[in-house]
């Protein structure tokens, strides 16, 4: 079944190279998963017909894997996703062994809801899958104002853990997307359980040392460079949004 499938990858790319580009077929493991993919010479793989897409996404749904668009190795890919399955039991981790570098898996975001805000629809597909690969809750808007809407109408108890907003949005800017979300948190009542201010992330494709500096001086938590590492992402997200409990990841979203 997966052979096929790269088959079709591997054609797309290189039907669509320049004369002496290089074509490479990656596998990968991310945590329980083992990723394929297909990267050519440029920062996007060549585009897929929606037809394609569609069996792509069928075929390994049918194996229990997923098909979509991801951050990998600095530039975006089409990545087919299929889930390991062992040929034995495995033997549990001593107790020495647990704290170690394999202890830090990519899939460690199990229960957490974060919100995301990209104008770029590609940008958005990749947060998502990378997020849910991880065991994430995500919701995705393509406005600050289609967020704050959503917040503003949504019992603060809901709530995501986690935000992360561009900075460079159609129309707006994420730091006053940032600063509409705290006088917004400002207007809610400070009653006992009241949660703190929501943790935010800032994405900007631009390197700029001013950009980070300025992100953080307007109340940013974090800011990262895109396109993100997904081991980056993730380590970023956990350090500022602790991942709940089984028990908290029952609620409803």
């Amino acid at each position: 079944m997966l052979q096929p499938l790269i088959a079709e990858l591997c054609r797309n790319e290189i039907a669509q190279a320049q004369p002496g580009q290089r074509i490479a077929l990656r596998a990968e493991r991310h945590g329980n998963h083992v990723w394929f993919s297909v990267l050519g010479m440029g920062d996007k793989p060549a585009e897929l017909s929606q037809a394609t897409a569609r069996h792509l996404e069928s075929a390994l749904a049918a194996a229990g894997g997923s098909f979509t668009l991801t951050p990998l190795n600095g530039r975006l890919a089409y990545v087919a996703m299929l889930p390991l399955r062992p040929v034995a039991d495995a033997q549990p981790p001593l107790a020495s062994e647990s704290t170690g570098a394999d202890s830090a898996e990519p899939a460690s975001l199990d229960g957490l809801f974060v919100l995301a805000i990209d104008d770029q629809e590609e940008a958005r597909d990749a947060l998502e899958a990378v997020l849910s690969t991880s065991g994430a809750r995500v919701r995705l808007f393509a406005s600050g104002r289609e967020a704050l809407d959503w917040l503003r109408a949504t019992d603060p108890a809901q709530w995501p853990q986690v935000l992360l907003c561009d900075l460079v949005l159609a129309g707006e800017d994420g730091y006053d997307v940032l600063r509409r979300l705290r006088e917004l948190e400002g207007e809610r009542p400070s009653l006992p359980g009241r949660p703190p201010p929501l943790p935010a992330i800032a994405l900007t494709g631009y390197t700029d040392a001013l950009d980070e500096q300025h992100a953080r001086g307007v109340g940013f938590d974090a800011h990262l460079n895109k396109p993100v590492p997904p081991e980056e992402l993730i380590a970023a997200i956990r350090r500022l949004a602790p991942v709940p409990s089984s028990a908290d990841s029952t609620l409803p979203g």
